[in-house]
């Protein structure tokens, strides 16, 4: 392998040896018409993308025109400061580019029939160009030495929105109401404002008197903890102006829990104390029993004692007895 590669070296030293400068010569003669050919077609290829970019710039000029004075157009109409002005921008744009621009080739469109000035009404401005090239070369390419161009932009007609009069409300006045109106200490107390006027749009409550904001809202609650006079104030605020109201709060001290009922005391019921019948006929005592006010039980039920007198008796005339008490005696009958 190392003997091939040094014949092929050996095989060109001598022909570069045995070139003649005549040889060379012809041998570039050959080589340069085609090589002036494909520096052409580069230039006619960098021509071609410099001539879009001219008619792109030449669209978006129109395009920026149109949005700012969409009349200033007339179609196939010539260059006309006054009232051709879009036509005169394209072609100004295009000037001095490898791209011409006939009136005629300059369209502007609208979104919005009649190119109102609103918001979403667009204009179109689509700008056509042709281009010639230079080589044969590239019109395989492109189909022919003549290019066909065209570009289009789109921009938003300018237009200003319609601004509404606003009517300004009254200037506000403050007033405000409490419940329950006669508070006592531990109460919560719902603050009112709706009998303000102007229809305050902001409200502002100090309850404390210390000139610092307690709460925002528009019914605010409060609780005081103890008796006393409060000075609250309420700023009311609408696009006119600011008032304020400072109304005295006076909240009672706090009632305690109510005190459990009375117990009621019975009247008592007066005790008597009943008749001693020991010694006495059942007939007696029986009598003197039932005239004292007090129940009779009587039993013949003793087999001592002496006969036909009341020898017991059940309670005593030592116990003292609601009036109705059942007492009970014991004797021997005869």
């Amino acid at each position: 392998m190392r003997s091939i590669l040094h014949s092929l070296r050996a095989a060109l030293r001598r022909h570069l040896a045995t070139r003649s400068r005549g040889q060379s010569l012809v041998e570039f003669a050959l080589i340069l018409p085609l090589f002036l050919v494909f520096v052409a077609a580069c230039l006619d290829l960098g021509r071609v993308f410099y001539a879009n970019i001219s008619l792109n710039n030449a669209a978006r000029e129109g395009a920026m025109q149109a949005a700012k004075d969409h009349a200033t157009f007339i179609q196939d109409g010539a260059c006309d400061p006054v009232n051709n002005n879009i036509v005169c921008r394209v072609q100004l744009e295009s000037k001095g580019s490898s791209v011409a621009i006939a009136s005629t080739d300059i369209t502007r469109t609208c979104s919005i029939p009649g190119c109102p000035r609103a918001a979403g009404s667009t204009t179109t401005v689509t700008v056509q160009g042709t281009f010639q090239l230079v080589t044969p070369l590239l019109s395989f390419v492109f189909g022919g030495q003549t290019l066909h161009l065209a570009s289009s932009a789109t921009a938003q007609i300018e237009y200003l929105p319609d601004i509404a009069t606003v009517t300004p409300p009254p200037a506000p006045t403050a007033n405000f109401t409490w419940q329950p109106s006669s508070p006592l200490a531990g109460d919560t107390i719902t603050f009112d404002p709706s009998s303000s006027t102007g229809n305050p749009t902001g409200w502002q409550w100090d309850f404390d008197g210390d000139g610092i904001t307690d709460s925002t809202a528009m019914n605010p609650t409060h609780v005081f903890s103890s008796a006393g006079s409060y000075p609250v104030t309420l700023v009311v605020v609408n696009l006119s102006g600011v008032a304020n109201k400072i109304n005295t709060v006076v909240v009672g001290p706090a009632v305690g829990p109510p005190p459990p009922p009375p117990v009621a005391t019975p009247t008592p019921i007066p005790c008597t104390f009943p008749p001693d019948v020991i010694g006495q006929t059942p007939g007696t005592a029986a009598a003197n029993i039932v005239n004292a006010g007090f129940g009779l039980l009587s039993y013949g039920d003793l087999t001592s004692g002496q006969k036909n007198k009341i020898q017991a008796q059940n309670p005593d005339h030592t116990t003292c007895l609601l009036p109705g008490t059942t007492i009970t005696i014991h004797y021997r009958p005869s």
